[in-house]
């Protein structure tokens, strides 16, 4: 295992890094960043528990974090680079919880985010999809989800924006795919229960490099694991390319941005200590063997870096793994 600082801060938590590979983002009590071709470390101006994310041009750093009132969110932009200046007033939205998955436009020209505000007259939270500006740091309100209408995932890509909903907290029989082409026009809504005979299942949507779409329905019961489907997507319908199962713990697995290899959490069949019954497995995805495991005590995020050359372990002591170690 590699360290990926000397002296990393003990409240570090998960990691980011810029698509060059030059920066890596920390999130602690703040943010520090580590520049591993000068081998500097800085601590960047950021109320705790920010949660860090880089825009797939490697212009900005985006930061969201819960503001001290507890009823809104806070979103902080930086210029990546050796100073990493803070570049638009922070920007405050309403919402109940932070957001479960924010992320830039493929062009880097948004940040979206889901907000959570409080409906007055039911006492509720409702789901909305928020998009800021990173000109000028205006923010506004894309779309409205349905009462029942709950996120499942969310992933943006160069065409477009997938959002994975269903309809209740206790199930998922009624499952939607939502396909924003542009910001200022409505969604397509695609009815996943037209696409697959797994639709009753918990479905993750994201974006293949050659424009398809990867769907990930997660199967409960005797046989835990993920259903993934290839899928191209015509006017209003999804048309199956092909599918097949895999056996893992967990929500979703992480896909390497080249394609070829996924990480996921694993029963381990051997814990060296009874509490650390998950593994963190990387497969290759041509034949799903698998090529690197590390055992956890419970499910800690992973991921890959943008260039597909570490792996990312988020926990109390974050790992940063060269790829010759798990390919």
């Amino acid at each position: 295992m590699r360290r990926w600082c000397k002296n990393p801060p003990k409240e570090v938590c998960c990691m980011t890094m810029s698509p060059d590979g030059r920066y890596v983002y920390c999130l602690g009590q703040t943010v520090f960043v580590f520049d591993r071709l000068t081998g500097g470390k800085q601590r960047l101006p950021a109320m705790g528990n920010t949660v860090p994310f880089v825009s797939p041009d490697g212009r900005f750093l985006g930061g969201v974090h819960p503001s001290t009132s507890g009823n809104s969110m806070e979103v902080t932009l930086w210029r990546i680079g050796e100073t990493h200046e803070e570049i638009i007033p922070r920007v405050k939205i309403r919402s109940q919880i932070p957001p479960f998955y924010p992320c830039f436009t493929a062009d880097g020209a948004y940040i979206l985010l889901d907000a959570h505000p409080l409906n007055r007259k039911t006492g509720t939270p409702v789901t909305q999809l928020w998009a800021v500006s990173t000109a000028d740091g205006s923010a506004r309100m894309v779309h409205e989800f349905g009462p029942d209408e709950h996120i499942w995932h969310m992933d943006s890509g160069p065409h477009g924006v997938l959002v994975s909903i269903h309809n209740r907290e206790d199930s998922v029989k009624q499952q939607h795919l939502l396909v924003f082409t542009a910001l200022d026009q409505p969604p397509r809504r695609i009815d996943l229960s037209l696409a697959s005979p797994l639709f009753n299942m918990a479905v993750s949507a994201s974006w293949l490099p050659d424009g398809q779409v990867l769907l990930q329905y997660l199967q409960y019961g005797q046989e835990t694991g993920i259903h993934l489907q290839r899928v191209t997507l015509a006017e209003d319908v999804i048309l199956l390319d092909s599918q097949g199962f895999v056996p893992c713990k967990g929500l979703r697995m992480v896909f390497s941005q080249d394609g070829q290899y996924a990480v996921m959490h694993r029963a381990n069949p051997n814990p060296p200590e009874p509490e650390k019954d998950t593994l963190i497995a990387v497969c290759r995805t041509d034949t799903w063997q698998q090529t690197f495991t590390f055992p956890c005590e419970y499910l800690p995020d992973a991921r890959f870096s943008p260039d597909s050359q570490w792996l990312f372990i988020d926990g109390e002591e974050p790992i940063m793994e060269p790829r010759e170690s798990w390919q």
